[in-house]
């Protein structure tokens, strides 16, 4: 095989991880929060084989890992089964002044077993920032897990708005009260991939290019 030829199919398989690893530069010293939601004694939603909170704090486990990796600076509202309440949540987030906050949920609908859409929340009157954090969140989710986008908009949730100032989210990608999506839970490469797309999600966030 020419040496020509071979050069250029060196690049061509070279250029997605070269292209890849200048995205993740983007992340580097960004001041990210996750936050697993519920803990301790609020379980969140329940199955017979899950918990929602044990849940969320494993996909936050997982994100934190790739993001540290990218040389982000990440900080975690619980790193293991505790309360924290939301008011501590608040003060956590405003504490380190966050590029982007990520609370991780898990939904469920007992009255609507057949729910099984990306729901992502942002503050009423939010920043354009939280906003685009929100569409791109929601975008990846989709991708990710193969369900529809469902709600994308403003919540009168605590942490929302009282966050305002933040670029802040809360994501449920999967439904506890879905049966299809109760199994998927249990598989370590559901939420593997559940991780992977807040982690590209973020990637796109902090791109210059793509602001």
């Amino acid at each position: 095989m020419p040496k020509k030829l071979i050069s250029i199919l060196l690049l061509v398989c070279l250029l997605p991880c070269l292209l890849l690893a200048e995205a993740k530069a983007n992340l580097k010293g960004k001041i990210i929060i996750l936050d697993p939601g519920h803990g301790g004694s609020d379980s969140g939603a329940t199955t017979a084989k899950l918990i929602e909170k044990n849940l969320n704090l494993e996909v936050a486990l997982r994100l934190e890992k790739l993001l540290t990796e990218a040389k982000a600076a990440v900080y975690l509202t619980r790193r293991d089964d505790r309360d924290v309440s939301l008011v501590e949540r608040v003060r956590f987030f405003h504490k380190y002044q966050a590029d982007a906050v990520i609370s991780l949920h898990h939904n469920a609908k007992p009255y609507d077993p057949a729910a099984d859409e990306v729901a992502v929340y942002r503050p009423s009157f939010p920043t354009p920032e939280a906003k685009r954090l929100a569409n791109l969140i929601s975008s990846e989710l989709v991708k990710a897990t193969g369900n529809p986008r469902g709600a994308l908009g403003p919540a009168n949730y605590y942490i929302l708005e009282n966050s305002r100032d933040l670029p802040i989210v809360i994501a449920e990608p999967y439904y506890l009260t879905h049966e299809k999506h109760i199994k998927l839970l249990q598989d370590s490469a559901t939420l593997d991939l559940e991780a992977e797309a807040y982690f590209n999600a973020l990637i796109l966030f902090f791109d210059p290019t793509e602001r």
